[in-house]
């Protein structure tokens, strides 16, 4: 996911993303209304995804099992 995909799918999260330093992390702060999420990561892909990760896949169903033929099975 973007930033801006992020920014589209959440606008009332400030959202800051920032590397101070050549070479050190990336952080993102997310802000809410009552609270600071801070993430970091080597890059902005990669501290996005740690943030929001992508929805796990559905679980798939077993099938249900066979009824019984007759009192015997």
């Amino acid at each position: 996911m973007t930033f801006d995909e992020i920014r589209a799918k959440h606008p009332t999260m400030g959202l800051t993303l920032y590397a101070i330093e050549p070479g050190q992390p990336v952080t993102l702060e997310i802000i809410t209304n009552d609270e600071i999420f801070t993430f970091q990561a080597a890059t902005e892909e990669a501290v996005l995804a740690r943030a929001f990760p992508p929805d796990p896949p559905e679980p798939i169903a077993e099938p249900e099992p066979a009824p019984a033929e007759n009192a015997f099975d």
